[in-house]
């Protein structure tokens, strides 16, 4: 039965829908499901995993690598959820970025809401916020350095952008020197694990104050609309009542009522 009603639903997308879906999503009658909750425990996972094996508490913690010899206690464990943690991090940034949109001045009728949710991150950071200012330049400088050391490096097989890579060179009598095609240079201990001790520690600072500036800064009312759960919509009507609300400085009642009535709806409690 479940095979047949998905079978249905692809002829109805086919036929009745996609000849009224690029009209509709120009009109802004969408609405994007929040999935803040799920990606951001996804990253709180990694990164307590991350800590755990750093302290000397991890999964392998009986099983010292040569990684760890070299880098410190829980390096191999520390580096892989560290990995993990950043990339988890950059994909709750992007989907707040997108739940951001709907109260800017972002309007779908005139540029197109697909084009910008496919938006590499800076891209989409651009489109909620002026990075020329002084404190989101700043973020943003933090955030672009650990996105290209980590989360584009090891996102592409170890390999960085324009063929960036560490890497042994062989120079003629002298012998084979490592090196990395890249800003940032090659330190011992990085030959057999990427990441320590003190770089997790620098990344969770960054990250840290970037979540301060999203709960404080000119994108407090977007973070604020994804930490609750609630979908984000983009048809007009949304946006004059949002805006409104925001306007007449009651953000946070027009966020309580859209939650109770939210609730009402999947209780069907009417």
């Amino acid at each position: 039965m479940l095979d047949r009603l998905a079978a249905g639903q692809r002829v109805v997308n086919k036929s009745v829908l996609a000849p009224q879906l690029d009209e509709q999503i120009r009109a802004g009658n969408v609405t994007i499901a929040n999935q803040y909750a799920l990606l951001r425990g996804s990253y709180e996972y990694f990164r307590e995993r991350a800590e755990q094996a750093y302290s000397g508490h991890g999964h392998l913690a009986d099983r010292p690598t040569m990684a760890d010899l070299i880098g410190g206690e829980g390096a191999q464990e520390g580096w892989w959820n560290t990995v993990a943690m950043v990339s988890s991090y950059f994909s709750t940034f992007e989907h707040v970025l997108i739940g951001c949109l709907p109260f800017t001045s972002f309007d779908p009728a005139a540029e197109s809401l697909t084009c910008v949710i496919g938006a590499k991150w800076n891209e989409k950071l651009g489109k909620v916020v002026d990075i020329t200012e002084p404190e989101p330049a700043r973020q943003f400088a933090a955030l672009r350095d650990i996105a290209e050391r980590f989360r584009n490096t090891y996102g592409h097989g170890a390999f960085g952008s324009g063929g960036r890579a560490a890497m042994s060179v062989h120079i003629p009598d002298v012998g084979v020197v490592p090196v990395t095609l890249g800003d940032f240079g090659v330190r011992p201990e990085l030959l057999f694990v990427p990441a320590v001790k003190d770089d997790f520690d620098g990344i969770c600072r960054v990250f840290d104050s970037c979540d301060k500036w999203l709960a404080n800064g000119p994108l407090a009312d977007g973070h604020r609309w994804a930490l609750s759960g609630l979908d984000y919509r983009f048809d007009p009507e949304f946006h004059a009542e949002a805006f409104a609300a925001r306007r007449e400085g009651r953000f946070e009642q027009f966020l309580d009522e859209t939650g109770a009535y939210v609730d009402r709806l999947m209780n069907m409690d009417f």
